[in-house]
């Protein structure tokens, strides 16, 4: 094979067997907002610089800095469908996957490696397969490092390149986030340099020198004026600050923002590749005895961002294996390729099988948890009567409910970091009785559509002859007691809640489930074996229920209350007898 041929071989086998670790279907709940702010601008022609999606935030400033890619987005959802974007996230992994095998090309990496380094590198970055902005960033972040690569062999600043690095940056700004590991991945090339070209001054063998690092200062500089042109100038950073000071909030409730956990399955390829680059790069080290000091503060940097943060995975997985670039070039014999491709390939099937497979069963393109059609064509049904209350829901299900229903009701919160400082209170609310109080008293919430909280607790309760019964109860019910608040809505996923009154009585004559509640029918059972509660009035409000949700449609609840029914009924039969 001629060199091209082979850089090309290589690169497409090792990319065919990289698809099974990112060609998983869309499940980002945020994807939803992204669209909302997309048809936004769409519709207004121009940023949002405060929220309009929500009540809580209504009015406040949010740099939206993704807003180039949310153009995109909702560009391609308007225009052809959602699998729009999944194929987008296929291309982008993949030009991400070529420009990283271009890399290692300029590292001199034999191309036969690229069988199975990409497959490892994408088995390290299953979590981040999913359609994100990120997926820009990740991209532009090794583009920008190739670009480093092939500017190294220049002695000469030119013009073009300050402008280059400019406008490159302008461009990534207003794309995601993270533009800021390019300036990272540029500050460390600047001071790994430094030091490098300095050596023999510390040394006290020469002056002090400023050659070397001079041009990677200037890039700096150009790269970071480049930033600040976007619609929020210099209060793009404010984004950043926001997410650092808020992360303790994120990892307690996202699990991108957490530690690493190498007891979790998706994470043991690149638990393999963070203790394995030490012992390499430690090999490489002791046959070349050269230190760069670039690599080292690189490796480091991204190995404690992955550590503390899972979503800087991806870029530390990259980042350690083009690290490693010096030991692998020295693999050249066709022996050794044989066997680092049969040892690679089986681990990565073994851990594919046992982590990813599943993820596949019922595979859809919108392989999405985070919606309910049927839950959001109640709300539109009712809207009239709904769509003014003070509406709490759930953090993931905001970005979702506000694409869907906007401008007819506002959210109480979503994935956006301007919600960063209510997380941890929410987070308390959900799950806490003490909290709800707190919280609903707060807020004034008068509609609830949100996942209920199925913790039980045990309750005494009162028949109407006044014996007790103890009974488990789910946290929801307890904090939505029937004598404030009516139950209108229910599937696998949600409950309608509504404040009885802010609703008219009619209304709730025609909506309200009076009796029946999703996983709580138990607590029927001894009240019906008693006759404290009249069975063929819970057998009306489940064929109710059934009309609407009819059994056997996704994310209904029928089947399981009229197995309920149909199993009472025998055990009262058994009474009888």
């Amino acid at each position: 094979m001629t060199n091209k041929r082979s850089f090309y071989f290589f690169f497409f086998s090792g990319l065919i067997l990289s698809f099974p670790f990112f060609l998983l279907g869309i499940n980002n709940p945020d994807i939803f907002w992204h669209l909302s702010s997309g048809k936004y601008i769409f519709e207004n022609l121009s940023v949002p610089k405060t929220d309009f999606i929500s009540w809580t935030m209504s009015g406040k400033y949010w740099a939206d800095f993704e807003w180039l890619t949310q153009i995109i987005y909702y560009a391609l959802y308007k225009n052809f469908s959602m699998e729009s974007l999944y194929f987008l996230k296929i291309f982008l992994i993949s030009a991400s996957l070529f420009i990283f095998s271009l890399i290692l090309k300029e590292k001199e990496v034999p191309d036969f490696h690229l069988f199975w380094i990409l497959p490892l590198v994408s088995a390290c970055n299953l979590t981040s397969s999913d359609v994100r902005p990120e997926n820009f960033s990740v991209l532009f972040f090794l583009i920008f490092w190739l670009t480093i690569i092939k500017k190294e062999r220049q002695e000469k600043i030119l013009p073009k390149d300050l402008i280059f690095y400019f406008l490159f940056f302008s461009f990534w700004t207003n794309i995601h986030g993270g533009f800021i590991y390019g300036l990272i991945l540029l500050f460390i090339k600047f001071c790994g340099d430094m030091l490098d070209e300095n050596l023999p001054f510390a040394a006290g063998k020469a002056s002090f020198s400023f050659v070397k690092s001079k041009k990677n200062m200037l890039f700096l500089v150009a790269a970071a004026a480049g930033t600040l042109i976007n619609p929020y100038g210099y209060k793009i950073y404010s984004v950043m600050t926001q997410h650092f000071a808020h992360s303790s909030s994120y990892s307690d409730f996202l699990l991108e923002w957490r530690d690493l956990d190498i007891t979790i399955p998706y994470f043991r390829p690149f638990v393999f590749l963070l203790l394995a680059f030490p012992i390499v790069y430690l090999i490489d080290f002791l046959k070349k005895r050269k230190v760069v000091f670039f690599e080292i503060f690189l490796a480091v940097f991204f190995s404690f961002a992955a550590l503390f943060h899972l979503r800087n995975l991806v870029f530390a997985s990259y980042v350690l294996i083009i690290l490693s670039s010096s030991f692998l070039k020295e693999i050249k014999k066709t022996v050794y390729f044989a066997f680092l491709s049969a040892v690679f390939i089986f681990a990565l099937s073994a851990h594919f099988f046992s982590a990813a497979a599943k993820d596949y069963a019922d595979f859809k393109i919108e392989n999405f948890y985070f919606s309910s059609p049927k839950l959001i064509s109640f709300l539109k049904e009712n809207e009239k009567e709904l769509s003014g209350l003070k509406m709490y829901n759930s953090w993931a299900w905001g970005g979702y409910l506000g694409k869907e229903l906007y401008p007819s009701y506002k959210i109480f919160i979503d994935g956006r970091y301007i919600f960063s400082p209510m997380l941890s209170e929410f987070v308390a609310a959900k799950n806490s009785l003490n909290m709800w109080k707190e919280t609903l008293k707060k807020y004034g919430f008068s509609l609830i559509v949100s996942p209920p909280a199925v913790q039980r607790f045990t309750v005494v309760k009162k028949l109407k002859d006044g014996s007790r019964y103890a009974v488990n109860m789910p946290l929801y019910l307890l904090q939505l007691p029937k004598e404030d608040w009516a139950l209108v809505y229910f599937d696998k996923k949600n409950i309608v809640a509504v404040k009885r009154k802010e609703v008219s009585a009619n209304w709730l004559k025609k909506n309200e489930f009076e009796i029946i509640a999703p996983f709580a029918m138990d607590n029927l059972d001894y009240p019906v074996y008693m006759n404290d509660i009249s069975l063929k009035k819970i057998e009306k409000e489940i064929l109710k229920y059934s009309l609407s949700n009819t059994p056997g449609e996704k994310d209904s609840m029928a089947l399981e209350m009229l197995d309920w029914l149909n199993k009472t009924k025998e055990s009262l039969k058994g009474k009888k007898k």
